[in-house]
């Protein structure tokens, strides 16, 4: 459960506000101890400035155990934080090239792409002061499965977007 809290107020027409940090389970317990019924309006805000880095709909993908597989076409709305990393996994089948690249703001923070083949040899890795787009067209030697990751440094908060074709 992500908060418990109790909202008391003692007064009649008492305003009574809850911020929450980010998404999640929370409870409000309120109560009266009058005989009179009571009516309320219970306004819950999230303020995404308390916690500007919740997990995109793509985690849990941090290490590349377990990587969810990456479609092709343009993936929307990731999120980098930090030094966490978030990995993808795709299939290239046959001697086929492809084209993989992501696109984020590097003012919200540097990102890194690193690439391995399937044996886990690194393929490839750009980054460390990158303009805002990284793009890579690749030959694939034979059907292969590709891990892909994606980590932001130490400050990032930065949205992002995967763009990946293979012929």
């Amino acid at each position: 459960m992500a908060g418990e809290q109790t909202l008391c107020h003692r007064l009649p027409g008492a305003k009574a506000e809850a911020v929450v940090p980010g998404p999640g389970e929370y409870v409000y317990t309120i109560f009266h101890t009058a005989e009179a019924s009571l009516a309320y309006d219970l306004i819950v805000e999230v303020d995404e400035q308390l916690d500007p880095c919740m997990d995109d709909r793509w985690e849990p993908n941090d290490d590349p155990f377990m990587p969810p597989i990456l479609p092709q076409g343009v993936v929307t709305r990731l999120k980098a934080c930090g030094m966490d990393a978030d990995w993808f996994e795709f299939t290239v089948l046959g001697a086929q090239g492809f084209a993989l690249g992501i696109l984020f703001d590097p003012l919200l923070g540097d990102l890194d792409l690193t690439l391995w083949d399937g044996a886990g040899a690194q393929v490839l890795q750009y980054g460390d002061g990158n303009p805002g787009a990284l793009f890579l067209q690749y030959q694939s030697a034979g059907t292969t499965t590709y891990l892909l990751k994606i980590q932001g440094d130490a400050f990032s908060v930065a949205p992002y977007d995967i763009v990946y074709f293979s012929n």
